[in-house]
């Protein structure tokens, strides 16, 4: 696949979405082509997460891991990359479950691609883009108003899972309620560990 190919898909919450979905469930590197666009985010927040730790940015939040706030972030560096591949796992097994229960016809596989890509770009635009202006320009104090902080959190949930609900039709050949359906029951995991393990 040519680079033009992968920034494609990488684009896919916001270009052509259903026709992208389609064209990665037929490509017969889509694990290995997911994997890599998703791992990219991953190495984008560890760089982020390396930044906050050597400015001796301590977590907004208190975490809920037992660890000291001010070796919160020196942590973290090592389990985010491995933290993004299991919960998508995770996520990615329930939703095949599920689907199983109503005869759909997909496969863990798909449901992995699926999420891996839709969350890529929504993740880099909501979280990953306004915490490293933040980690890099404002150390001492969070810039964003509340309403904001909110705002674009939710907005980095909800609109990869709406691609993903999209995704899941196309894949497992479900209804589209069956489908929303599972994806939030799967997110309901995914977001817990999200809450107890990053910060």
């Amino acid at each position: 696949m040519k680079f033009e190919e992968a920034l494609q898909l990488f684009l896919l919450p916001v270009y052509q979405p259903i026709k992208r979905l389609q064209q990665l469930l037929v490509y017969p590197q889509r694990l290995l082509l997911s994997s890599l666009i998703f791992l990219f985010l991953g190495l984008l927040y560890t760089l982020s997460v390396q930044l906050a730790y050597s400015r001796g940015i301590t977590p907004g939040v208190t975490p809920f891991i037992n660890i000291p706030v001010e070796d919160y972030y020196y942590w973290q560096r090592f389990w985010q990359i491995p933290f993004f591949f299991i919960t998508t796992i995770v996520f990615s097994g329930i939703v095949r479950l599920l689907s199983e229960m109503v005869s759909g016809k997909g496969s863990f596989e798909n449901i992995f691609c699926i999420l891996a890509v839709a969350q890529s770009l929504p993740m880099f635009v909501a979280m990953w883009v306004p915490e490293t202006i933040n980690f890099l320009f404002f150390p001492d104090h969070n810039i964003y108003p509340v309403w904001l902080n909110v705002s674009r959190q939710i907005m980095g949930i909800l609109w990869p899972l709406m691609i993903t609900v999209v995704g899941v039709v196309i894949s497992e050949k479900i209804k589209w309620y069956y489908s929303a359906l599972f994806v939030l029951i799967a997110s309901i995991p995914m977001t817990a560990l999200m809450i107890i393990f990053i910060r």
